[in-house]
């Protein structure tokens, strides 16, 4: 039962969807970026972006953002949510900087690139670059998975690559191993002790097979057979031993980590599905027609864990810019059960001394669930403070530093 959220966005061709907290993102072909928060049930434009941008990738780690625009492959970060934006050159490390693949470590705090220059890593969110391992220099890296130590890479064709010491070192894995030769490795996902690669296929003759299981780290690899003549793959996301894979022609499914797969009744058939996003007791999908929604029971899924909604609504991007001189600022959300301008909201230092009051804050509402909130720190002296806002039953609190 796919639903199409649609509140405040319409029918945007989608190409990514992301996920922050209890938010989900959205980047659009020549619509910028949305923002869906999950609790009010509604799209919002992402205001720090342009509306005219094509997103076709975005990755978020805590106040972290990088956006790729489609077809250029120029990466758009910014280090404070929004608040300014730089674009990765090859002055910051990685040459010829198209980027095919962004991946956030989220545990050390560290970003991957992929590029057709092979792997880089960035220690400083995307301000300096380095090359991660000779041997796949000029190799262009397609898709980067994460695993603690491990790594997992697919090149454009022939090659995937996996590391169990951070990059140090890479075994490699082809044709010689089960992988096919005349195709593109488009998705890569980890289900228990399997590894499954999503492929496109470049062959003029014959039937696409789509998805490729290892039950072995790689040293053997298996076709699966989905009955369907259109097994182009795009995306793949697993949930337990489920996964589901985003195709040309809608979802398959599979309960056994990648190894048996069916075809849903209703699987979005014609759509191509461009990327798949797991939250809460939900499946989200991302096509040229919008976002749609199902619940994760209608596969078989009932062992999800519905969420505790709280009484109210209360979210507060990272503040910017960092460090502020006269101006402290953020975007925040709120439900209208209460009104905001009644919200206890105030300023203290580090000692718990309260240094400023409603006087010097004001919020710029964009409607009546959102606005632009400020603080005029022109008058303390340099130092970090916490600027605290009790919304109904929530409260939340931004850790702001002033530097004049």
């Amino acid at each position: 039962n796919w639903r199409l959220e649609e509140k405040g966005f319409g029918t945007a061709y989608v190409f990514d969807i992301a996920l922050h907290d209890k938010d989900i993102f959205a980047g659009t072909y020549n619509a910028g970026v949305f923002v869906y928060s999950t609790e009010r049930d509604n799209w919002d434009h992402f205001l720090p972006v342009s509306s005219y941008f094509s997103i076709q990738d975005i990755e978020i780690l805590d106040s972290n953002i990088f956006l790729t625009k489609y077809y250029s492959g120029k990466v758009l970060y910014s280090n404070d949510f929004g608040g300014n934006w730089k674009t990765i050159v090859d002055s910051n490390g990685i040459p010829n900087s198209k980027i095919y693949y962004i991946a956030p470590d989220k545990v050390k705090g560290y970003v991957f690139a992929g590029n057709q220059m092979g792997l880089y890593l960035s220690k400083d969110f995307g301000n300096h670059w380095e090359l991660v391992n000779e041997d796949l220099k000029i190799i262009p890296i397609t898709q980067i998975i994460i695993d603690s130590e491990n790594l997992y890479l697919t090149a454009n064709q022939f090659n995937m690559y996996i590391s169990n010491d951070y990059g140090k070192t890479f075994k490699t894995y082809n044709t010689d191993n089960g992988l096919p030769y005349d195709y593109y490795y488009t998705a890569m996902e980890l289900c228990g002790s399997n590894i499954i690669i999503g492929t496109y296929y470049l062959g003029s003759s014959g039937k696409p097979k789509g998805i490729f299981f290892s039950k072995d780290n790689g040293v053997t690899w298996n076709p699966v057979n989905i009955n369907s003549p259109f097994n182009n793959i795009i995306d793949l996301i697993s949930f337990d031993s489920f996964v589901f894979a985003g195709s040309d022609s809608g979802i398959f499914v599979s309960s056994d980590c990648g190894e048996n797969w069916i075809i849903p009744i209703n699987n979005l058939k014609n759509l191509q599905i461009k990327k798949l996003v797991i939250y809460g007791t939900n499946i989200y999908a991302a096509t040229p027609e919008g976002v749609f929604k199902a619940p994760l029971s209608d596969f078989g899924i009932v062992n999800v864990e519905e969420q505790t909604e709280s009484k109210n609504y209360l979210y507060c991007y990272p503040p910017y810019p960092v460090p502020a001189t006269n101006f402290v600022r953020s975007l925040i959300y709120w439900d209208t059960s209460l009104d905001i301008e009644n919200d206890d909201i105030a300023v203290y230092d580090i000692f718990g001394n309260k240094v400023a009051g409603k006087d010097k804050i004001t919020i710029d509402k964009q409607n009546s669930y959102s606005g632009i909130f400020s603080w005029n720190c022109t008058n303390v002296p340099d130092g970090i403070y916490l600027i605290r806002l009790i919304h109904g039953s929530e409260t939340r609190t931004m850790k702001v530093i002033v530097s004049k």
